[in-house]
Formats: C-alpha cells, sequence, structure tokens
C-alpha cells in the first residue's frame, strides 16, 4: 500500500524528468525508482556519481534528485538531506514543482536551503570584512608612500636624512658623515686655493715661487677630490633611497563579481608596483 502511495505521489514528477533527458543512465534510475527500488537508486546513483561519468549540469541534478527522494522514501533522513545539500551546491536556485511534488518534500527541501542562508550572510558578511581590509591596506598604503615621499625630500636637502626618517639610522649616518665631511673640507680647500693661487701669483722672489705654485697645486688637488666625493655621495645616497625604500607593493583583495554565490575563494591577489 504504502508503494503504491508513493507512486501515484512520484511517477508524474518522474515522467517530466524523464521527458528533460535523453540520457539512458537517467532512465535506468528512472525505471528503478518507478518500480519502487529505492535501495538500489541510491546504490546505483552513487555508482554513477563517483564514475569517470561526463555527466551534464542538469544529469547531475537528476541523479542526485533521485537519489534524494529514494532516500527520502526509506525515510534516511539524513541521507535525503546531504543530497539535497548536493543539489544546492550546483544550483542554489533549484525549484521543485508543487504539481508534481508532496508539499511536505518541498518544505523538507526548503527548510534545508534555508540553511544556507546564514552561510551567504556569513560570506557577505566577510565580503564586507574584505572590503574593510581593503581599506586599511589603502590607507596604510598612502600612509607608506606620503612617508617615503617626505623622506626624499629630507634626501634631497642632505644625503642621509632620508634612510635617518625610515629608521635606518647607520646607513643615514654614513651617508651624512660622508657627505658633510666632503662638503666641509671641500669648502675649507676652496679658500685655501683662493689664498695659496694669490700666493703664489704674488710671490716675486723667484727661488720660492716653484714651493708656492706646489702649495697651491696640492690645495687645489685636494680641493677637486673633496668636490667629488661630494657630488658622488650625493647622487649615490639619491639612487640609493628611491630603489631600497619604495613601498614595493599593495595587496588587493578584491571580491569576485562574477556570481553573488561567490566565496572567500574567489578573493583576488594583486600586486601593484610603485616608483
Amino acid at each position: 500500500m504504502k508503494n503504491i502511495f508513493y507512486f501515484i505521489l512520484f511517477s508524474p514528477f518522474t515522467s517530466i524528468l524523464s521527458a528533460q533527458s535523453s540520457n539512458p543512465i537517467i532512465n535506468i534510475l528512472k525505471n528503478e525508482f518507478e518500480s519502487f527500488n529505492y535501495q538500489i537508486v541510491i546504490i546505483k546513483a552513487d555508482s554513477i556519481l563517483n564514475s569517470s561519468i561526463n555527466l551534464t549540469r542538469n544529469d547531475s541534478l537528476q541523479v542526485l534528485f533521485y537519489k534524494s527522494l529514494a532516500a527520502f522514501n526509506l525515510w534516511d533522513i539524513n541521507l535525503s538531506e546531504r543530497t539535497f545539500n548536493e543539489i544546492l551546491k550546483i544550483d542554489f536556485d533549484f525549484q521543485m514543482d508543487s504539481n508534481f511534488v508532496s508539499p511536505k518534500i518541498i518544505n523538507f527541501f526548503n527548510e534545508i536551503k534555508s540553511k544556507y542562508k546564514p552561510k551567504n550572510q556569513v560570506s557577505s558578511n566577510i565580503q564586507v570584512d574584505v572590503k574593510t581590509l581593503q581599506e586599511i591596506l589603502n590607507k596604510k598604503h598612502e600612509e607608506n608612500l606620503k612617508n617615503y615621499k617626505t623622506g626624499q625630500y629630507k634626501n634631497l636637502i642632505m644625503p642621509g636624512l632620508g634612510f635617518i626618517h625610515q629608521k635606518q639610522i647607520v646607513k643615514g649616518s654614513i651617508y651624512s658623515g660622508i657627505f658633510l665631511t666632503s662638503l666641509l673640507t671641500s669648502i675649507y680647500f676652496y679658500f685655501d686655493t683662493k689664498k695659496k693661487e694669490k700666493e703664489y701669483l704674488d710671490e716675486l722672489d723667484v727661488e720660492k715661487i716653484p714651493e708656492k705654485y706646489d702649495k697651491y697645486n696640492l690645495s687645489y688637488k685636494a680641493r677637486n677630490f673633496f668636490l667629488v666625493i661630494f657630488s658622488i655621495t650625493y647622487v649615490i645616497s639619491q639612487l640609493d633611497y628611491s630603489f631600497s625604500k619604495v613601498p614595493a607593493l599593495q595587496l588587493s583583495l578584491i571580491p569576485s563579481q562574477a556570481s553573488s554565490k561567490s566565496n572567500l575563494s574567489d578573493i583576488l591577489l594583486t600586486l601593484n608596483f610603485y616608483f
């Protein structure tokens, strides 16, 4: 009597499914289901799903649906619920026609479907958190970039100050020390060269002229040497700062917009380089 009741209940629906599928595998399940061989339907459905057979999306849904109905008929509620969950993973918008399916099963299915809503809400909340995290990362990157530019301006004024601004005290002190030493020494020998040049040109004693010239020439070479050190230190410090302290990358977390049901696995990581 029970089998006759289920046959009356489900046979119209299975006829519709059969009409929609030309896959002989689905027809096998259909025949077993109409013969009330629910346990065999479950076994064959598992065999089909675990095999290497390439099923279309619609065929997969039908296999799972026959399995879920068979499990429900056997009152294996846990298996039926798990199978309905598999259907929802494939098609969350899966609908049952109340004209062909018992309201009891539809209500059972809708209850299972409703359990997915909190998960989707959590996913939405996570995506909101991701958006907040993106804003934090962008703000942090802007701060780093502003800090970098401030250090760059300081380094342009005097080599080493940019590194000190970036907490690289040792490197900054070395650049600043070399720069200041070469600058002050260049200034000293600049005036010393002027002085010795004047002494050399004003010297009237023929015997002292070579000595005056040698002193002038030595001071002149020292001035040029320290000017070169001064210039090289300035240029190298600017290049070193530009390439060693650039905020190299920005982490961007972008939830995929391809589907409203996308999850965190769809987050894209993009690296943007700034120079």
